[in-house]
């Protein structure tokens, strides 16, 4: 389990260490909203008009909320902070430099290669995001926690890596 969550206050997303979040959400009113009010652009576009996700169900990680709203595959890294969540066949999300890039697109065709790697390449309102995923041990660099899966995400030429694993599908 991760040791860390994604908390947008007042517009801005921000990694927050866990064992703040639940002790500030424990004093009550902080000026957050909600503990998992990540912002997400609509599923269709990259277009700035924003929907959050439900609320965290309480003592659940983000992963079994991704899992429980249906996303096949969640990947997340750090310096700058990014995450990545793939519904396949539906969309695919990327909250980028500490939630201030946010871009969703429809989700492309996955395309194996011959050495074991999958690539997603989609562009929407803009952006260009691939996306290429390969089955092999990764370690996250801020939590520690082991994953299945390495991760490349490249965003307009930026290229950002960390680590990720299939929630279903």
């Amino acid at each position: 389990m991760s040791n860390t969550a994604l908390l947008l206050v007042h517009g801005t997303a921000r990694f927050v260490s866990l064992a703040l979040l639940t002790s500030s959400l424990a004093c009550g009113p902080s000026g957050a909203s909600r503990a998992d009010d990540t912002a997400r652009t609509s599923p269709d576009s990259a277009s700035t008009n924003v929907e959050t996700h439900p609320t965290q169900s309480q003592g659940s990680s983000p992963w079994d909320d991704a899992r429980r709203r249906g996303i096949d595959f969640r990947a997340i890294g750090q310096e700058p902070g990014w995450l990545l969540e793939i519904d396949v066949g539906k969309s695919m999300y990327l909250l980028a430099d500490y939630g201030e890039k946010k871009v969703t697109t429809p989700a492309p065709t996955p395309t194996p290669d011959s050495i074991g790697a999958t690539t997603y390449d989609a562009t929407a309102a803009g952006h260009r995001l691939t996306v290429v995923i390969r089955e092999r041990a990764c370690q996250d660099a801020m939590s520690g926690e082991e994953m299945t899966h390495e991760v490349t995400v490249t965003l307009d030429g930026k290229e950002y890596r960390g680590c990720g694993r299939q929630l279903g599908g």
